[in-house]
Order: C-alpha cells, then sequence, then structure tokens
C-alpha cells in the first residue's frame, strides 16, 4: 500500500514554500516523524517530517521548484507492506534459481552483460554512460521512480544539464555516483556533431575557466528579490540624510564594555541607535506605521517591533526584535545576539521574522557611509546606520576630531512628509548626541 505525502498546512496563511532540499532518496526507508525535507518560506527554512513509516518509492518534486500546499511531494510504500512485497519477490527468485540450477551462470551473465552492455547509434543524442564507456546506455530511459541517487547527485545532474533517467549508476543496487555523472559529461562531449563545437566546453579548454556561470535565483535570494520588488512598486520612497556626532557613546559604549560581557553579552553600537530611535518614533507616530492599500488607511502601530537586518551567508535576513521600549540597552544586545545566532543558522522561527514597525539596518558596519536603503515593506520607513568615522567638528564652539555617524532616513511619502522626517532625524540626532537623555526619560 502506498501514501502520497503531500506539503502540510505550514500555518501563517502560507500557500507555497520552495522544496530547499531532499533529506532522502528513492529506496530510502523511513520511520515515521523522520525528516524528509527541508522548505524554504518567508525567509524561514522549515523541516518538514513523514508522518508514516514506510520505503520512499518516488519523489514527485525536484529542490528548487515552489510547491504549494497540498501538492504531493513524494510516495511513500508502507513499511509492512513493503517488507512483504520484497520477502516474496526474494523468495520467488530463489526458488527459480534452485530450481533449474543456474543461479551461478546466470549472475555471471548479468555481470558480463553490464561491462559489454550493447552499442547504440550515436544519432540517437544524449545517452547514458559508464565511467569507462563514451556511448553505451540502456536502451530506454527510467521512469523517475526507478533513479537511485541522492540529493547531491541530483543536484550536480541538473547543473550539468544531464538527465539521469539515461545514466546507468554504478554505485550499490545501481545507485548513481557522482563519478557516473563525470562519464555521462564525457560521453556528452565525445558526441558533439562535427562543425558544431561545445562552446562553453571551448570556452573552459581555452579560458581555463568558463566564460560565465549561471546562478538559479532561488531560497533567500528569490525571497529578497520578491519582497525589495514589492516594496519599489508599492511605496513612493524618499531618502533623508544626517550626521550625528556619537562621541558620548562611543567613550559610554567603551566604557561598560567589560561590565556588559560579564555578563555573557557582547555591546555593539547598535542597541543605542535602536534606544534613539523608538524614543524619537513616539513623537512621530506616522513613520511606525503600515499602510493598508485596500482600506486606504494609515495603521499607526502603539508598538515598538523593530526589525533588524542581518547580513547571512546566503543573503539579508530581518529577524524583529519585540517591545523595544519595554528592553533596556543590555536586554537590546542581549536578543540582537540570540536573534543574529539563529538566523546565521538558519534556525530562526517564522515568527521571529513578521510583524515589525520600524527597521534598522547598520551597513556602517560593513564600511559604508550613506545609502539609500529600501523600505521593508509594509513598514512605511527604515533608518540606516553607516560608518563611524573621526572627523574635525565644532564641538562647543571649539573645533575637535569627534566620532561622526551617518544616517540615512528613507521613508514612504505617501505615510508622511519631508517636514516630519527631517525633525524625526533631528530628534535621533538628539538622543544619539547627549544619551544621558535616554536615561532620564527611560525606557
Amino acid at each position: 500500500m502506498s501514501f502520497d505525502f503531500k506539503l502540510p498546512d505550514l500555518g501563517e496563511g502560507i500557500a507555497e514554500a520552495e522544496l530547499r532540499k531532499w533529506l532522502v532518496a528513492v529506496g530510502d526507508e523511513v520511520a515515521e516523524h523522520q525528516i524528509l525535507l527541508e522548505v524554504e518560506t518567508d525567509k524561514a527554512v522549515v523541516e518538514v517530517p513523514s508522518p508514516r513509516a514506510g520505503v520512499v518509492s518516488n519523489l514527485l518534486c525536484r529542490e528548487g521548484e515552489m510547491v504549494k500546499v497540498g501538492e504531493t511531494l513524494l510516495t511513500i510504500a508502507v513499511v509492512d507492506a513493503a517488507r512483504q512485497t520484497s520477502t516474496e519477490a526474494e523468495t520467488k527468485t530463489k526458488a527459480k534459481a534452485e530450481a533449474d540450477g543456474k543461479a551461478e551462470v546466470k549472475a555471471e551473465a548479468e555481470v558480463k552483460a553490464e561491462a559489454e552492455p550493447p552499442r547504440r547509434s550515436p544519432s540517437v543524442g544524449i545517452v547514458g554512460s559508464l565511467p569507462e564507456a563514451d556511448d553505451e546506455a540502456p536502451s530506454a530511459p527510467r521512469q523517475g521512480g526507478d533513479v537511485l541517487a541522492t540529493p547531491q547527485v541530483r543536484k550536480l545532474a541538473r547543473e550539468r544539464g544531464i538527465d539521469l533517467s539515461y545514466v546507468r549508476g554504478s554505485g550499490p543496487r545501481g545507485c548513481i555516483i557522482p563519478e557516473d555523472l563525470i562519464g555521462q559529461a564525457a560521453a556528452k562531449q565525445d558526441r558533439q556533431p562535427a562543425g558544431e563545437p561545445d562552446r562553453q566546453a571551448a570556452g573552459e579548454l581555452e579560458q581555463g575557466a568558463p566564460l560565465e556561470e549561471k546562478l538559479p535565483l532561488r531560497g533567500l535570494r528569490r525571497t529578497i528579490a520578491r519582497n525589495v520588488l514589492a516594496s519599489q512598486r508599492t511605496t513612493a520612497f524618499v531618502t533623508s540624510m544626517e550626521e550625528a556626532d556619537i562621541t558620548e557613546i562611543w567613550e559610554l559604549r567603551n566604557r561598560e564594555q567589560g561590565e556588559v560581557e560579564s555578563r555573557g553579552t557582547h555591546l555593539t553600537f547598535l542597541p543605542f541607535f535602536i534606544k534613539a530611535t523608538q524614543h524619537a518614533l513616539q513623537e512621530h507616530p506616522l513613520l511606525n506605521a503600515s499602510i493598508d492599500d485596500d482600506a486606504q488607511t494609515i495603521v499607526l502601530k502603539k508598538h515598538y517591533h523593530f526589525g533588524i537586518a542581518v547580513d547571512t551567508p546566503e543573503g539579508l535576513m530581518v529577524p524583529v526584535i519585540r517591545d523595544v521600549d519595554k528592553k533596556s540597552i543590555i536586554e537590546l544586545a542581549a536578543v540582537i545576539q540570540e536573534l543574529g545566532r539563529k538566523a546565521h543558522e538558519r534556525t530562526i522561527a517564522l515568527e521571529d521574522l513578521r510583524g515589525s514597525s520600524f527597521t534598522i539596518t547598520n551597513y556602517g558596519h560593513f564600511g559604508g557611509t550613506f545609502a539609500t536603503p529600501i523600505i521593508n515593506w509594509p513598514d512605511v520607513a527604515i533608518l540606516g546606520f553607516g560608518r563611524i568615522v573621526e572627523r574635525p567638528w565644532v564641538h562647543r564652539g571649539q573645533i575637535a576630531i569627534r566620532k561622526i555617524l551617518p544616517l540615512s532616513l528613507t521613508f514612504d511619502h505617501r505615510a508622511t512628509d519631508g517636514a516630519d522626517a527631517a525633525r524625526f532625524l533631528g530628534k535621533v540626532l538628539r538622543y544619539l548626541e547627549d544619551p544621558a537623555l535616554l536615561l532620564l526619560e527611560g525606557g
């Protein structure tokens, strides 16, 4: 008996997800609740377990595909039925071999047939081969469910344009291994018709490397592309810039770093930037908001949930720190550290990536100065902080070398105007240049 396993409802109104990685292959025996695959949705990676025990008989989707909720992902032969079928088949085979007394001869003939498969005409096209042979292959392609290959091999085959149904596997139980793909690539090159050179291969031979490389837009990169395009199409974005003297914050942070680290937390400048922004937003609520386009209303948020842009090896993620107004500088530092770790490890939960009311991006950590950050739609504003530099600055009527921080505010002009944005930035500067105000006002 077989069981069709469909993509389950992942909650939060998710209608589809990207199949990021298969963790099983055809022929694998799986236990109930064993993780079968990873899917990616809304920047989070979700592991999907098996509801049944059995043997994987068919994989119906490929890595990188978008799969809708309710769509069949794979077929599982229920374990008891699978074992019974396998036992019956083995019994029949053994009985037949013993009856005619030719089991050994038959095995030898099969080995010889594998070593010397029938030759096919080069005009047939691209066919599979053993690593030792260039143009030998099965007489017909196998069905997807008959192909034994690991997810890594399937990925390599897709990248090289090789159809696994034509490849003869040399691994256990006929499983296709990476070396089989090398032989397939060599066979493909040998069969290239005269006068029609493989331009990509020629480029590799002449230059020592491909002339170009195509990377699929998938995973986190695809999610980022979708989100930034939605923001650019939807918002009337404008960027305003300022500079702040944060010498006092610099000195405060250096002075208290040891105390904070003794509590197991690393203190960066970001918690100070977040607190200054939160206090300024309390006086400029139109920037702590979103726009409901269908209802044509501005939704003012009464909470302060800040999205924090985090750079990861796979792209930008925006975890959300909730209730910023209820957290201290040290508590914010601890939360930032924990969310950053989860984002890098791709273990962050979906709920930690949603519900922001405002967004902060600290691109200065990577050396940038001013920028035009893209709004994290549906928020109406994002504030970017650039690289802190030492510059001559007028301080209390004297020219002195001070620590200067560039700021870039991008806001949706539909929600507010430039005058309000400028006053908001001025308020942020006031808190950054005099951090004692943060203590006086509390929160």
